[in-house]
C-alpha cells in the first residue's frame, strides 16, 4: 500500500500503515517520480 496524506486524519493512517509494515507514505509535495518508482520498487511490489 503506496499512502499520500493530504490532511486531518490521513496523516496518523500513513503513520499505522508504515508502523504495521503494510507499507509506505509519502509526502505529496516531496515525491520524485523517480522517489515513487524506488519506493513502490522496495516497500510495495515485493514478494512479501
Amino acid at each position: 500500500m503506496l499512502v499520500e496524506p493530504y490532511g486531518n486524519g490521513q496523516f496518523f493512517n500513513a503513520k499505522r500503515v508504515v508502523t504495521l509494515n503494510l507499507g509506505a507514505a509519502v509526502h505529496p509535495k516531496k515525491i520524485t517520480p523517480d522517489g515513487l518508482a524506488k519506493i513502490l520498487e522496495t516497500k510495495v511490489l515485493t514478494n512479501e
